[in-house]
Parts: C-alpha cells; structure tokens; sequence
C-alpha cells in the first residue's frame, strides 16, 4: 500500500541521501491523507513538506503538496487560506500542464474552490455569473484530463455530478452520478466507490429533484451501502460526515 511504499522511499532517502525519494516521500504520505481525508494531519505535516520540497528544486511535487493543503482548506471551510494557497500553485502552473497526474491535482483543487465560492451567493446574483462560468470551464478541463489519470477520474465525475445537481440539472447530475459509480466499480476503487454511493444517495434524498432511484437502488441503500464501507475502511471523517447528513433527514 502507499503508507508501506512510503517507508521503502523513507529508508531510501536515509541510506542514500536521496532528495527525489524524500520529495515523493511527503507527496505519497500527503496523497494518502487526503485521499482519508485526514486534514488536521495534512495541515500538520504539509507545512514540513514544503519547507523541504522548496528547497530541492522539485517543482512539480511542491505544487502537488499546495494543492492537496488548499483542499484541506477547503474541507475544513478555511476559504480564504485556500485561495492563498491555489493562488501560490497556480505561479508554478506552467511547469506542470504537460504532467496530467500532477496537474489534476490542481483541477480537483482549484474546481472544489470555485464551487464553495459559487454556493456562497445565490444563483441569479449578477456577481455569480462570471465564478459560474468560470467554474464550468475548469471543470471541463478536469474531466478531459482526469480521463488521462483514472485515479482521478471517478472524483470528477462526482464533482461534476454534484455541480450540476447544485445548478439544477438533474438529467446531467444523474448521468455523472451513474458515470462515477461505474467507474469506480471497473477501476475496483472501493474508496472512491463508497463516497459515489453516498453523494449519489444525498442526491436522491433531496426532494426537489424528479429521481430517487439509481439503477433500482433507493437513496436510502446508497446511503447505507456508503455507510457500511466507511466502517469496513475506518474512513472517521466520512462516516461523522455521513451521520451528520442522515440525522439531518429523519430529523
């Protein structure tokens, strides 16, 4: 797995005083973080990994490393500490467009930003236009890149599908739901696969749109099947985020 990978590019660094191993090292350990969305972990021990990235000259996994620290911004609703640092990525951007798993990166970071900013106002305020526009364009590009690193691509189809759910494009929403889903389940990317299952079963709770089934499958099984794989992978901040949202239903 990562975390054993990790120790392996950890006694390589040691051995050999290897910079790129050491680099890697914080990129992999920061990646598996937020893919567990452990973000108090990432704010923590980011900062230490910028410090020493900086300092060999490996540009593309620095701007990895402000990316997955906006997210956890974003995550923990420090907006404008994630601004902060997507504004500071994006001066290293250039170096990174011809590397799409670096650069996806980026999209998932810098779409995830734009889409809070977009829920901060409603949608006839004349001052979302432009973040709208702005926001489906960055999301095309993230799609047509993640198609290039399928790790990536199951998350941006849900960002997509939520998107459009938010905009009230439910006829699209469902699509990208179900794309999200499929691809998870080809790919065998049971994380992914599990956070597909629960948003797909928060859309279907929301009463205002026309769906509330999936392939035969109620809102109330996805959220139960979501449910039943974050015990099974212990994935803390999922589950509370899963509470959390079904106490607000049957309340």
């Amino acid at each position: 797995g990562v975390l054993a990978m990790s120790q392996d590019l950890n006694e390589i660094a040691n051995s050999f005083d290897n910079s790129h191993a050491k680099a890697q090292n914080y990129r992999l350990i920061l990646c598996a973080a937020s893919k567990f969305r452990r973000f108090d972990d990432i704010i923590e021990k980011v900062s230490e990994g910028l410090d020493y990235v900086k300092t060999t000259g490996h540009d593309s996994i620095y701007h990895v490393l402000l990316c997955i620290k906006a997210q956890a911004h974003i995550y923990k609703g420090e907006l404008n500490k994630a601004e902060n640092t997507i504004l500071e990525a994006e001066k290293k951007l250039q170096k990174i467009k011809s590397i799409p798993v670096y650069y996806t990166h980026y999209l998932v970071a810098k779409v995830r930003f734009e889409f809070e900013k977009v829920k901060t106002l409603p949608l006839t305020d004349k001052n979302n236009r432009s973040r709208l526009k702005e926001l489906k364009k960055t999301t095309n590009k993230l799609l047509k890149q993640s198609k290039k690193v399928v790790g990536n691509l199951t998350e941006a189809y849900l960002l997509t599908a939520k998107i459009n759910g938010f905009l009230n494009k439910g006829n699209k929403a469902i699509q990208y739901f179900e794309l999200a889903i499929a691809t998870a389940e080809k790919y065998n990317g049971r994380l992914e696969l599990s956070r597909a299952y629960f948003e797909t079963g928060k859309f279907l709770s929301d009463p205002n749109n026309k769906f509330n089934q999936l392939n035969g499958i109620s809102a109330a099984d996805y959220l139960e099947k979501a449910r039943t794989m974050f015990e099974e992978m212990d994935l803390q901040w999922d589950m509370a985020d899963s509470e959390r949202f079904v106490e607000g239903i049957t309340e």
